[in-house]
């Protein structure tokens, strides 16, 4: 028989049995004299993980994995033969390669054979383990549900006619805890990726039944990566799950914290030698629910509590990282029973989160009716993606402080806007530009907050002024506003909210000399330019600004300005005292030009950092460090240079 099979057979015959505590069946007459104990086993019944269902609809399963501790309570040597677990009235299983999984090789390379000598205590569980390369053993029980009621775990030794069994309730884990991961910390279609079969289920001990290492993947247009675009994995930075924060899954109280072990830096390759701490930085946390869990490979120096710190459900207790024993970045979590003893793991039901089948949800689509609520369910034996939120899976993550999306398709951008007002967010910046005849946006949306407001965009002058003036009359302000080349006509786009602020002056489509007047006026006037864009049909500049009246300590507007301008007006500006507050760019005479304000009291906190002439990725790495930072985004701008896209930005706390 081929020992990675395994063997289910209906039980024509199930002997008599009482059903026992799962600590000890001991031997009669003629009997073993062996006794077995059962983990997981919760007020003497033996738990099993209640699996949810791949997609919505489909079936549950019970998935039943023991481990067994094998103690010889008699006088002579004995060796174990073969386990079975009889499900009365339903079916048995044989399983597969126990002389195998018993046998304990010294530090020489000695093999004792599999025997068990007087007092011995080995353990056993119904995992998946390889017992040599390329041979695994899968042992795991998949039970339809309802289950049935009870198991009788049959233990056969070498010379006994009889086994020696236990029997037990059969009955599913019912302690749940989130996920270690939320999506507020991930990047917009980062989803939590999991399977329910571990990679090594703990072995002959059991220690990894119901671990799960989880990372982070998201759809790249051809597969689910877990892999930022344009790089290979060979650095830890690449890894979209490198560097986020580990919560606590329910509140409790420190009981183990371990920090200082390096990182592993070039994934592909487990460390050499194998770091002492395997878990590398670690904290284990003991919860009021009895149980405790165990959250691994944190990075150097990111764990920030102590041993005996109270800890709150949802607190970060450090950085994802690969320390210890770790081949790439991803973080190794357990639930574990609370006790003195060895603390025997527990199925790590969920809760508060949403999983689909990764086949059945490629590509990407949140609103597929096929996702299924975890309700305190395992993960099934499936690669599955995770939303690990008690809401239902969206676009993009809740509760962010700001969602920046740039290069956006024009004719995708009112999908994107309703996508992100779905998930709680409103624009408050919008810019465009133009590279072979289309149109990009680049859009700050910040969350809703019960602000009311409105915006348009592919709107004409007439259509502008219109949405401007309608806008007025319902009490709403102009936030933001840019112009465009769309097919060679003057388009425009604009956000407005429903906000108090100062007086407003605006004005669109003027030439230099009419904006250069109306600029003088509103300035001498007590007004300072909060936008300007500026569109150049034919070469010919047009200027769309509006102004606020209030005294902002200074500022200065450079419209129209080279790159290497920009630059130097950065430099002057930023010596002085003045923040960028506002950035754009259009198209002219084959190349571009950049408009600017800086202004000396400005939104925000401390420093601003700007970065300008970057390409679409390193953009995107300067938004998930600016975030990381507590920054936010001031400003975002694009423009064509040359046959490619470069970025501006602007960032300030």
């Amino acid at each position: 028989m081929d020992r990675r099979t395994l063997l289910l057979m209906t039980a024509a015959a199930v002997p008599a049995v009482i059903l026992g505590s799962g600590r000890a069946a001991l031997a009669g007459p003629g009997l073993p004299p062996l006794s077995i104990g059962v983990e997981p086993l919760e007020d003497g019944e033996a738990a099993y993980a209640l699996l949810a269902p791949t997609v919505a609809g489909g079936p549950e399963q019970a998935k039943v994995v023991l481990r067994l501790a094998l103690t010889n309570t008699g006088t002579t040597d004995l060796t174990v033969q073969n386990i079975v677990f009889v499900f009365p009235g339903h079916s048995q299983v044989v399983m597969q390669g126990v002389n195998l999984l018993m046998e304990v090789k010294d530090d020489n390379g000695v093999s004792d054979n599999g025997v068990l000598v007087p007092g011995q205590q080995k353990f056993w569980s119904n995992g998946t383990v390889e017992i040599f390369e390329g041979v695994t053993i899968k042992n795991q029980v998949y039970l339809p549900v309802p289950t049935p009621v009870a198991v009788v775990v049959q233990v056969y030794v070498t010379g006994y006619a009889d086994p020696v069994q236990v029997a037990l309730p059969l009955v599913p884990y019912e302690v749940s805890h989130r996920l270690p991961l939320h999506a507020t910390d991930m990047r917009p279609g980062e989803m939590v990726t999991a399977v329910g079969d571990h990679w090594a289920n703990g072995g002959v001990r059991g220690d990894q039944i119901y671990a799960h290492d989880i990372g982070v993947v998201a759809w790249d247009g051809a597969i689910w990566n877990g892999l930022l675009p344009g790089t290979n994995g060979t650095e830890v930075e690449h890894y979209r799950c490198w560097g986020l924060p580990i919560h606590a899954v329910a509140a409790g109280k420190a009981v183990i914290v371990i920090d200082g072990t390096p990182d592993n830096l070039k994934p592909g390759a487990f460390p050499k030698p194998t770091p002492k701490q395997v878990g590398g930085n670690q904290v284990w946390l003991q919860h009021p629910d009895g149980t405790m869990t165990w959250y691994t490979h944190m990075q150097q120096g990111s764990v920030t509590v102590a041993k005996g710190d109270t800890v709150e459900a949802g607190q970060v207790l450090g950085l994802l990282g690969t320390s210890g024993n770790s081949s790439a970045p991803h973080i190794h979590i357990e639930v574990r029973k609370a006790s003195n003893g060895d603390s025997p793991l527990r199925p790590y039901q969920i809760a508060d989160a949403w999983m689909i089948d990764q086949a059945a949800n490629s590509p990407f689509n949140p609103d597929s009716p096929l996702w299924v609520p975890a309700n305190g369910r395992a993960v099934p034996n499936s690669t599955m993606i995770i939303w690990p939120e008690a809401s239902r899976p969206a676009w993009y993550p809740p509760n962010k402080d700001e969602i920046v999306q740039y290069a956006i398709p024009a004719a995708s951008y009112q999908v994107v806007t309703d996508r992100l007002v779905k998930a709680g967010y409103r624009p408050v910046w919008i810019d465009a530009h133009e590279q072979d005849g289309s149109v990009f946006f680049n859009v700050i949306f910040h969350p809703a907050d019960g602000v009311s407001w409105t915006a348009g965009h592919g709107m004409t002058s007439a259509q502008y002024q219109s949405a401007h003036d309608a806008a007025g009359k319902s009490g709403h302000r102009l936030i933001n506003v840019t112009s465009y080349l769309q097919g060679g006509t003057v388009r425009y786009a604009a956000v407005f909210a429903k906000l108090a602020g100062p007086t407003m002056a605006a004005y669109h489509g003027l030439d230099g000399t009419a904006h250069t007047a109306q600029f003088n006026a509103l300035a001498a006037a007590g007004y300072h330019p909060v936008n300007i864009s500026i569109v150049s049909p034919d070469g010919n500049p047009q200027f769309t600004a509006f102004y606020h009246k209030e005294d902002v300590g200074g500022f200065i507007a450079n419209s129209f300005t080279t790159a290497a301008d920009y630059q130097t007006a950065w430099t002057a500006n930023s010596k002085a005292g003045l923040h960028l507050t506002y950035l754009s760019a259009c198209q002219h005479g084959g190349g571009f030009r950049l408009s600017a304000i800086w202004q000396k009291t400005a939104p925000g906190k401390g420093g601003t950092v700007g970065k300008h002439g970057i390409s679409g990725a390193q953009l995107g790495t300067e938004l998930d460090a600016r975030q990381k930072a507590g920054l936010l985004t001031r400003a975002v701008a694009g423009w064509t240079d040359g046959k490619s896209v470069s970025f501006g930005a602007a960032w300030r706390g």
